[in-house]
């Protein structure tokens, strides 16, 4: 990990709710480090753009929301496999015979 690394990870580990952290002049070889670095972390929001790097922490009640959202699609998508993918039987080709 390089030193501007650290930099970012430190400030990450202060990060308040709701806060947005803005870095400018970020080369891409470094923001790629930072998310190694960062691993999954839950509830963190990292972009770049054209050199600029934005870091937000969401609020408490956002990570609610989103469970709230996902509970229903985990349940829709485990029903829905449950018996293996779904498929369509087979069709049988239709050929157009050339009249003699």
């Amino acid at each position: 990990m390089i030193i501007r690394s650290a930099c970012y990870i430190d400030a990450v580990d202060h990060l308040p709710p709701t806060a947005l952290l803005v870095f400018p002049q970020v080369a891409w070889e470094e923001y790629e480090e930072l998310l190694q670095d960062l691993g999954d972390q839950p509830g963190l929001r990292v972009s770049y753009d054209e050199g600029r790097l934005e870091i937000m922490s969401p609020s408490a009640e956002h990570e609610e929301y989103k469970e709230i959202i996902l509970r229903p699609a985990l349940f829709c998508h485990a029903i829905c496999h449950a018996n293996g993918p779904a498929t369509l039987p087979a069709t049988r080709k239709m050929t157009v015979s050339d009249p003699a």
